[in-house]
C-alpha cells in the first residue's frame, strides 16, 4: 500500500504527510461542524510538507485535496479557481510519482462533479483502483461513477462495499445505501443505513 512508500528522504516531511493523509482519509461527512477544521488541517500539513521538501509528491497531493474539498464544500471561492488549483497540484504530484493513486482520485472527483467528462472520470478512477486497490476513496468514487453514469449497479455496489470494508466511513455507507435503493435491494439498503448509526 501507499503507506509503505517513502518517496522523500526527509523523515519529518514524511511524518507530516502521513498526518495530513490521515486527516484526508478520516475527513468528516458533509455538514459536520468539524469538517472545515479538518480541511484547514490538510492545508496546514501540506504547507509544512512542501516547506521541507517541495519535490515530494505527497505534499502536492495534500494541497490538491485541500483545494478540491474546500471548493466543493463551498468553504473557499471562487469555485473554478480553487478546482483549477486542485487539478494543477494533483498533476504535479502525478508528474513527481506516476504510481501514486491518491491524486488520481482528486482528478476523478473534479471531473465527476465539475466537467461531466465521463470518459476522463472512468479512465482516471479505474487507474487509481488499479494502482492501489486498497485505497477506499478510489473504490468509493469508481463505484459511484459506475452506478450513476453507467447504471452498472452491481459493479458499483461491489466497489463501494469494498470501500466500506477498507474504511467504514459514513460517506461510503451512505453511497452504498443509495446504490442498493436504486438496485431495489431494499433489505441491503436498510442494513447499510443502520450501520451509519454505528460509525
Amino acid at each position: 500500500g501507499d503507506l509503505t512508500r517513502q518517496p522523500t528522504r526527509d523523515a519529518a516531511a514524511f511524518d507530516l504527510y502521513l498526518r495530513g493523509r490521515h486527516v484526508w482519509l478520516k475527513a468528516t461527512p458533509l455538514g459536520a461542524s468539524s469538517a472545515m477544521i479538518n480541511g484547514d488541517s490538510i492545508l496546514y500539513y501540506a504547507s509544512r510538507v512542501l516547506e521541507r521538501d517541495s519535490s515530494f509528491a505527497g505534499g502536492h497531493f495534500l494541497l490538491s485535496a485541500y483545494y478540491t474539498v474546500a471548493a466543493l464544500r463551498g468553504w473557499r471561492s471562487p469555485l473554478g479557481a480553487m478546482l483549477d488549483s486542485g487539478v494543477v497540484e494533483a498533476r504535479r504530484a502525478i508528474a513527481l510519482d506516476s504510481s501514486f493513486a491518491d491524486p488520481l482520485v482528486i482528478l476523478g472527483v473534479v471531473h465527476f462533479y465539475s466537467t461531466d467528462d465521463w470518459v476522463q472520470v472512468r479512465q482516471t478512477l479505474a487507474k487509481a483502483v488499479q494502482l492501489n486497490p486498497h485505497l477506499p476513496q478510489a473504490r468509493h468514487y469508481y463505484g459511484l461513477y459506475l452506478a450513476e453514469a453507467e447504471r452498472q449497479l452491481d459493479s458499483g455496489v461491489a466497489h463501494v462495499r469494498r470501500a466500506v470494508e477498507l474504511e467504514p466511513h459514513p460517506v461510503f455507507l451512505n453511497t452504498l445505501g443509495d446504490i442498493y435503493l436504486r438496485a431495489r435491494r431494499y433489505d441491503s439498503a436498510i442494513f447499510a443505513t443502520s450501520l451509519l448509526r454505528m460509525v
